[in-house]
């Protein structure tokens, strides 16, 4: 019975072990195949990954991008300031303003009021260039050397000789023969012609302004020494105007202006009153014309009253013209004086 007792426990126990190895291998196997499936799964995932960078480096990059509508700010335009109008260009329109309500040859009319702003303050005036072309220097004459003096003498006599040194003299038939010098005739010998008749010699001899002009340059050239050394040639040129005197004076020649006050060269529309029309054109082009006079400082206060008097007297010649058109009443008060061309 024991014998018996301990084989069925043996065969039980025997029984319970193989029951479970065999589960325990059945396990481990289907372990296994979880484990193989799962790396597959793994292995196909980072394959599908890779794929996927691999189209989307390839794609373009206009495809993988939206379009995205930024809002962009407003361009403003820039307002430019205008810029005035030169004097020079008022002048011309308020010229042919004045030329246009005037009627008549318009292109004439605009000339006249324009040329006379052209004129210079003084043509006369010589520049430094024209005062050099007048100034002649001389040099100083040294004794010539005796070497020159042989070299002249022996030139004289190659001039004399014409047969050459050292050579015999031709025979004077054989010579070329000298050409002869015609007859003169003595024109004031002969007996006055009868074509004019009364002539009376002139009661004064005629002054030849020229010749005496000359004659005074040469003169002076004569006494006239020229400068020796550079402050000589420095005294000469100032007192011939062409430096400045010392202390150097900007104002220099300019003397009659010192007496004038500034606001006499500035201030010019005291001299349209009396004759120039309040409003109108041309009262606008004769502001304009002393806007450019007060800013020229070339011109003395003389001059610049000249031009004004100058188109006073053009409107005054065309005040009938001016009053029938309507463009203002131009006249001269008794207080005035008239300015002739």
């Amino acid at each position: 019975m024991i014998s018996l007792q301990r084989y069925l426990s043996r065969s039980a126990s025997y029984s319970q072990l193989r029951s479970f190895t065999c589960s325990s291998v059945f396990t481990s196997k289907k372990n296994d195949v979880e484990e193989k499936d799962e790396k597959n799964e793994s292995k196909d995932k980072v394959a599908n990954k890779l794929n996927d960078l691999l189209q989307l480096m390839i794609q373009k990059e206009g495809d993988t991008k939206k379009d995205i509508q930024i809002p962009q700010a407003v361009k403003r335009k820039k307002v430019k300031p205008e810029k005035e109008k030169p004097l020079g260009e008022k002048l011309e329109v308020a010229a042919k303003d004045v030329a246009s309500s005037l009627g008549g040859d318009v292109k004439k009319t605009e000339s006249e009021l324009l040329n006379i702003l052209l004129r210079t303050s003084d043509p006369n005036t010589q520049t430094l260039k024209d005062i050099l072309k007048g100034i002649k220097v001389e040099k100083s004459s040294e004794p010539p050397s005796r070497a020159k003096q042989v070299r002249d003498t022996l030139a004289k006599q190659a001039t004399t000789n014409t047969d050459g040194p050292g050579l015999p003299k031709l025979k004077p038939e054989l010579k070329k023969p000298k050409k002869k010098s015609a007859a003169t005739v003595n024109i004031l010998g002969a007996a006055p012609s009868t074509y004019f008749k009364d002539l009376q010699p002139a009661p004064a001899p005629c002054d030849l302004q020229t010749w005496r002009l000359c004659a005074a340059r040469d003169l002076r050239l004569s006494v006239t020494h020229p400068p020796t050394n550079i402050y000589e040639q420095m005294i000469q040129w100032t007192d011939q105007g062409m430096l400045w005197h010392f202390p150097i004076d900007n104002e220099q020649g300019l003397d009659s202006e010192k007496q004038v006050s500034f606001e006499e060269h500035v201030f010019l529309e005291s001299h349209l009153e009396g004759w120039c029309p309040e409003r109108g054109p041309i009262r606008h082009f004769m502001e304009l014309v002393c806007i450019g006079l007060s800013k020229n400082h070339w011109l003395t206060v003389e001059e610049k009253k000249e031009h004004i008097f100058w188109y006073r007297d053009y409107f005054v010649e065309k005040k009938d013209l001016i009053s029938e058109l309507g463009a203002g009443t131009v006249e001269i008060e008794s207080g005035q004086q008239e300015i002739t061309k």
